[in-house]
């Protein structure tokens, strides 16, 4: 996951990294909490789905939890955002 976070942070790609003000704390297995800071990932970049698929699987990994994806393919004008849906986590 770090090698994600650390691509979305550099200047160079259109994909760029938010983070939001408010972390949350969840108990985790040790008997300590692990924090959970939020992020938006967006922007325009030229980039392969399968490379957006693998970084969302990477992320929901690590105990991240997507609440929204969008993906548009502006070159064909072609909204792909169903194939992401996928790893939306619904409410509860």
């Amino acid at each position: 996951m770090n090698k994600h976070l650390g691509h979305f942070n550099a200047p160079l790609c259109g994909l760029q990294i938010t983070w939001k003000p408010k972390a949350t704390y969840r108990p985790n297995a040790e008997g300590g909490q692990t924090a959970y800071h939020p992020f938006t990932l967006a922007g325009v970049e030229a980039v392969n789905t399968a490379y957006l698929h693998n970084v969302l699987k990477d992320f929901i990994a690590f105990g991240a939890e997507i609440h929204q994806a969008e993906v548009q393919d502006i070159e064909a004008n072609e909204d792909l955002t169903a194939s992401f849906r996928q790893y939306v986590k619904r409410p509860t």
